[in-house]
């Protein structure tokens, strides 16, 4: 918790929302991976599923930090 500014109120609730985000978001990026590799059959299918895992991580903590935090 040292490298959360202590600007942030409750430091616990980042991480929680930073797990949470990241639970979520790798297995629905993982599997879509998976399924556009063995529909495609090329590793593009992959980077793809990466992308949404990524898109999906930023959207999910994005949405629950402004709601958490407030708005700035």
């Amino acid at each position: 918790m040292l490298a959360i500014f202590k600007s942030v109120p409750s430091p616990w609730r980042w991480i929680l929302i930073s797990s949470v985000s990241w639970a979520i978001a790798v297995p629905v990026g993982s599997i879509i991976g998976m399924f556009l590799h063995r529909l495609l059959r090329l590793f593009f299918g992959e980077v793809v599923g990466l992308a949404i895992t990524w898109l999906l991580v930023a959207l999910i903590t994005g949405i629950n930090a402004y709601k958490v935090f407030g708005q700035v």
